[in-house]
């Protein structure tokens, strides 16, 4: 990452990053999450409102989508 002359700043923002990057995953539909849906295999890799709110909607995971894709880029660019 290129702190320019903020090193620290940067591990700390840098550490928030992976840490509600984590949380997003935690929202994302998997096999063994499915049970609540009615069209299971439709849900799988969908993002939920919420650990405990189970509504889909595609604006969920097209936002988590666009975080995880920024988050790839910023990893690409960690020298």
């Amino acid at each position: 990452m290129h702190d320019k002359g903020y090193s620290k700043e940067a591990v700390k923002i840098k550490n928030a990053i992976d840490e509600g990057i984590g949380f997003q995953l935690q929202n994302q539909v998997r096999h063994e999450s499915v049970a609540p849906y009615k069209n299971k295999k439709l849900c799988i890799g969908a993002f939920k409102r919420g650990l405990t709110m189970h509504d889909l909607r595609i604006d969920f995971t097209q936002h988590n989508i666009s975080s995880l894709i920024a988050y790839y880029k910023i990893l690409l660019n960690q020298n």
